[in-house]
């Protein structure tokens, strides 16, 4: 269609990519009669889940927010008795239990539950259904008695259709002096990483990484299929430590331990992949006029009528 004055108008599609984002940490306490801290937990959370619409189903993902309290149902457990729970609320009905148990050398988070109400429009906007729902599943969070569980790699726990991720994590149950031990046991998730050795203050030179596996993704909504992408993701990332040494980082984004979403309108197209890493990619695609060509660094498309620059957003937490 002509604009007026004959001018014709181009479409461009804006693809804008988010990584790594991750919540603030919080500090959580349960407290017994005495005002005695018996629990203590400090870490970010991260929620992926998806729900019905009435165009359909809808994926969602959002944080622990700032404001998320611990309840009174809360409890240090009775005396002689190993069980114990830490409840956290946000929003309107929702809430995350840690229930922890012990034996004589170890405890653990022995349950996790995630009660999520489906009316609270904050996190599930539209939701064609008001039901309150409940998941639960095991963990694999355990430490020695009288030692804080720490794990600042990301960790998740699928409880059914909802998973929860895990960032930069120190829980500590039964405490005996009322605040988080010297001691830790780390999670088997940091035991794990690789320890990277001294760098000169250059880049350091890096092995050819394997090339990404592709996949295709698609995005639809009630009139159908909006976006189709077929494609491999890796990133290749150079920063500056605080020992000033320069670091160069390369990982392939794994299709097949990726959670992806998305969602169509009629300005907007817009999809979401989060991995296993705990990495989120938003990929943002927007119709508007163009007067100049992209910059030098985007990447521009050859499609006669179309220009389709690229360009890249990322931050560390």
């Amino acid at each position: 269609m002509a604009a007026p004055g004959g001018a014709r108008r181009q479409p461009l599609l804006l693809l804008l990519l988010a990584g790594l984002v991750h919540s603030a940490s919080a500090v959580f306490v349960v407290k017994d009669g005495s005002g005695t801290a018996c629990i203590m937990a400090n870490f970010s959370a991260g929620f992926f889940t998806n729900y019905d619409t009435k165009s359909g189903s809808k994926n969602v993902t959002f944080d622990l927010p700032s404001n998320a309290e611990v309840l009174n149902s809360s409890s240090c457990g009775k005396e002689n008795v190993s069980d114990s729970s830490l409840v956290i609320a946000f929003g309107k009905g929702n809430t995350l239990t840690l229930s922890f148990t012990r034996n004589a050398t170890r405890y653990s988070v022995q349950m996790m539950h995630f009660v999520y109400n489906l009316s609270d429009t904050q996190f599930f906007p539209n939701a064609s259904s008001k039901d309150v729902k409940t998941v639960t599943s095991a963990t694999d969070i355990m430490a020695d008695i009288n030692k804080k569980y720490r794990c600042v790699s990301s960790n998740q726990i699928h409880m059914n259709s909802v998973t929860v991720t895990f960032q930069d994590t120190t829980i500590q149950a039964y405490l005996s002096n009322n605040t988080f031990s010297k001691e830790e046991t780390r999670c088997a998730q940091d035991e794990h990483s690789p320890t990277v050795p001294p760098t000169p203050p250059h880049p350091s030179p890096t092995l050819a990484p394997e090339s990404p596996s592709v996949y295709k993704y698609n995005v639809s909504g009630a009139n159908g299929t909006c976006l189709l992408a077929n494609m491999g993701l890796q990133l290749n990332i150079t920063y500056e430590k605080k020992d000033s040494t320069t670091v160069t980082g390369v990982f392939n984004i794994n299709p097949n331990k990726t959670l992806a979403s998305g969602s169509c309108t009629a300005q907007k197209v817009t999809l979401e992949l989060w991995s296993e890493n705990s990495t989120f990619l938003a990929f943002q695609f927007g119709m508007v006029r163009v007067h100049a060509p992209c910059d030098s660094r985007a990447s521009v498309s050859d499609e006669p009528g179309i220009l389709a620059c690229i360009s890249l957003f990322f931050s560390f937490y």
